[in-house]
């Protein structure tokens, strides 16, 4: 499984983005459902990108505070697996996010037209 370890200052920067018709922040609590109608929406546009485990603008935290820190990746399980069972099958790819110095870890998809 790929991880890619981001520094504080980057995670600021992705808890700080506006999400858009390219970029969406869900919290881990996010049910399968609407994880496919995000994949399912950016792949019939011009594609897109979301994390999911980051809190976003809405919850009121300051950015360094929306990270949830979920412990292990196999919790994302449920998550991955709605995105597979999409038919047709999207053209995704995932990574995990691990912040420098932080616990736990969120998950970034990355979908194509």
């Amino acid at each position: 499984m790929k991880t890619i370890n981001i520094s504080a200052e980057d995670f600021i920067k992705i808890a700080g983005r506006d999400e858009s018709h390219f970029f969406d922040i869900k919290e881990f609590a996010v049910g399968g459902k609407a994880v496919q109608k995000i994949a399912a929406a950016f792949s019939n546009a011009d594609g897109g990108e979301f994390i999911i485990g980051v809190k976003d603008k809405g919850s009121g935290l300051p950015p360094q505070d929306r990270w949830e820190s979920i412990k292990d990746i196999e919790q994302f399980n449920g998550h991955l697996q709605a995105l597979f069972e999409v038919k047709p099958a999207l053209d995704v790819q995932y990574a995990f996010l691990q912040r420098d110095g932080v616990s736990g870890y969120a998950l970034r998809i990355t979908v194509e037209k």
